[in-house]
């Protein structure tokens, strides 16, 4: 049997997945949540968990991050080599304000150690409260590289950690706005925060439930 035999490719598509669903149901999520997080509708999530269909590979490296995975696990079943140890420095409020540590507390809040390499200069916030569910609910880390840049093709649409041009920092969906220079903040049950000027952002890379790790 070859590679391109038929077989082979359902099989696949059935072990993806498998893990896919054992993924999510170690987060506690319904197809529902985990289809509202990604973007798409619950029978989408439906036939993949089946076997049916392949998530496309933008959207497996969206689930593999909201699973708390990798998407060589998810894809091969390959177990990460190493795990790796981020610093948190903040947290995650309602409205997806975003808090600081005070400067005089270097080295973070606290550490969580990630179940994947990811290398250097990432950095976690914590959320507080269910205000940023069905993301991150309380206690959940997202993980972000700590690159003050700016890369609005890369970062529109995304989930990202912001900071405005009068310091106050938040973690939203990014949307253009209705002039150049300007974008929309958006995060589920807070209103819309239109044309705001946007010092940096970066995307979240992962979400992290350190009760499952």
């Amino acid at each position: 049997m070859t590679s391109s035999d038929p077989e082979v490719a359902i099989d696949s598509n059935v072990a993806l997945g498998r893990r896919i669903r054992e993924g999510r149901k170690a987060l506690g999520w319904s197809q529902a949540t985990l289809a509202e997080a990604i973007g798409v509708k619950q029978t989408a999530v439906s036939q993949w968990e089946q076997g049916s269909t392949r998530p496309e590979p933008e959207k497996l490296s969206r689930i593999a991050n909201l699973l708390q995975k990798t998407v060589s696990y998810l894809g091969f079943g390959e177990e990460p080599a190493q795990a790796e140890r981020v610093p948190i420095i903040g947290i995650i409020g309602a409205g997806g304000l975003v808090t600081l540590e005070k400067p005089e507390t270097q080295g973070g809040l606290e550490e969580i150690e990630l179940p994947f390499h990811i290398g250097a200069g990432f950095k976690g916030l914590v959320a507080r409260g269910d205000f940023n569910l069905p993301e991150a609910a309380d206690g959940y880390v997202l993980v972000f590289r700590d690159v003050p840049t700016f890369d609005s093709d890369r970062c529109i649409d995304q989930r990202c950690v912001v900071r405005l041009r009068d310091g106050q920092m938040f973690v939203k969906t990014l949307k253009r706005g209705s002039r150049y220079g300007r974008f929309t903040l958006q995060s589920i049950g807070s209103t819309d925060m239109a044309e705001v000027e946007v010092e940096w952002a970066v995307p979240v890379f992962a979400t992290v439930n350190p009760r499952a790790l």
